[in-house]
């Protein structure tokens, strides 16, 4: 989709009120969108399946896509449904809120993962689970048929509107590797403030390993190889929009190089961190070098048990 970010917004008005802001932007956004630029950022190869309407704001997603690297052929083009968009307001502090228009992405479906050649594809990850209504029913057997084929599964959700959370997700859990929900998300699904036990009962649903990502307070890792927090990379924060994404990406990097998860969630807090130093999800990502060089710098390396962070073999996500 398309973001539209109106800053910095000092409160949000009364009816038939005007305030002024400084700046109206124009991002791509969409947390598949983000996660694949981010990982396009940091040299993975990577195809992005979505939908989108015929028209400007599509032309526009796709050619940016492409300039970041992404493989934009798994992209169909809806005659009947508008590019989806979303207006982002953040406020003084880069907190921020969404008003969207689903358009294009609430009509990707089943078909459009079907046609999918999968050979030389070894990580799959679905961005927005609630942002895509025709295709939740078929995703159960559509995981389980990737995960048969040796595939690894991630997942993020985006904001649930209709407030189903785990009634809509519980039939999905056991066919996911590593699932990225946030602190509020983790509270939502489970019923649980303690991001502890909440990561606990959702891997009881199935889920082999559950990152919490906890913005200022960092993230929680719940596995069988490893379990517990890991404290944020501190930066002055300007925009948070898309930093999950970006923490997503950046975890998904490490995990695919082969990185014990206590590195791969350093180096996503620190890549996360550091897209909220301007706005828009993926305008200030550093260098990899860069940020293993922070990673080194403010959580120290090596970690006991992992292995040394390297740039994995040219695979498919």
């Amino acid at each position: 989709m398309l973001d539209w970010l109106i800053a910095p917004l000092a409160r949000i008005p009364r009816w038939d009120e005007n305030i002024f802001v400084e700046k109206v932007l124009l991002h791509v956004g969409g947390l598949a969108a983000n996660t694949a630029i981010g990982l396009a950022h940091l040299k993975v190869p990577v195809d992005l399946c979505a939908c989108i309407g015929n028209d400007a704001h599509g032309e526009l997603i796709v050619h940016h896509l492409q300039r970041a690297g992404v493989d934009c052929r798994h992209i169909r083009r809806s005659t009947r449904h508008p590019t989806s968009l979303s207006f982002g307001f953040v406020d003084e502090k880069g907190r921020r809120f969404f008003i969207v228009s689903l358009g294009a992405n609430a009509h990707l479906q089943k078909r459009d993962i079907e046609c999918i050649d999968w050979s030389g594809v070894q990580f799959f990850h679905l961005g927005g689970f609630f942002h895509l209504p025709r295709l939740e029913p078929a995703l159960p057997t559509l995981l389980s048929a990737l995960r048969r084929r040796g595939i690894r599964i991630s997942l993020d959700l985006a904001w649930d509107p209709h407030d189903r959370w785990m009634r809509s997700l519980r039939f999905l859990l056991p066919h996911v590797d590593v699932f990225f929900p946030n602190e509020k998300q983790t509270q939502r699904l489970t019923g649980m403030r303690s991001v502890r036990q909440g990561a606990r009962k959702l891997r009881r649903e199935g889920v082999r390993t559950v990152v919490v990502k906890r913005g200022a307070r960092g993230c929680y890792v719940d596995s069988d190889e490893w379990r517990g927090g890991v404290p944020a990379f501190p930066v002055r924060v300007v925009d948070t929009t898309g930093a999950g994404d970006v923490f997503d990406a950046a975890f998904l990097y490490g995990w695919r190089a082969g990185w014990d998860f206590q590195t791969c969630a350093r180096f996503a807090n620190v890549m996360a961190a550091a897209s909220t130093r301007t706005y828009g999800a993926t305008t200030a990502l550093p260098a990899r070098a860069t940020a293993l060089r922070w990673v080194k710098t403010f959580y120290g390396l090596p970690v006991t048990g992992s292995t040394t962070p390297s740039e994995p073999r040219n695979r498919r996500k």
